[in-house]
């Protein structure tokens, strides 16, 4: 394999999402001749050093700005499922967690990261109920 600049892959991912509707990350792999794992990483940098909107869809990946009203109530309800299920797992481990770092020196930082996770998981279960709703609608 020849080895790209990052700046390089960036340009040529870009030119696939612009190009082609909701390719694969095997598909993109495949065209740019790189692992499914190194375009991964390029589309998770390209989100957070280049601020660019990118949907994972149903069918493949999209430009936010060319997404339609499914794949945006698929993203969203993904990430909303992602994260309602880390804030479940986290309630009910939170005591054995801490009982386990309390008396340890990083132990407070360690717990502290633990509160990012204090979200209500019944209000987070309505709101993945209100995107399913949304979802049946024809938008």
């Amino acid at each position: 394999m020849v080895r790209r600049s990052k700046e390089e892959l960036k340009k040529r991912v870009m030119n696939i999402l612009l190009d082609y509707e909701y390719p694969s990350a095997s598909w993109i792999a495949e065209k740019i001749k790189v692992s499914s794992a190194t375009v991964y990483k390029i589309i998770r940098l390209m989100k957070e050093e280049d601020n660019v909107g990118i949907l994972s869809a149903k069918k493949g990946y999209v430009l936010a700005e060319f997404a339609k009203h499914s794949d945006d109530v698929h993203f969203i309800r993904r990430a909303t499922s992602t994260y309602t299920s880390n804030v479940i797992t986290m309630n009910a481990a939170r005591k054995h967690i801490q009982s386990r770092w309390a008396q340890l020196p990083q132990g407070k930082e360690v717990l502290q990261l633990t509160n990012n996770y204090s979200g209500h998981s019944e209000s987070l279960r309505k709101s993945i109920g209100k995107l399913d709703e949304i979802k049946k609608l024809d938008l």
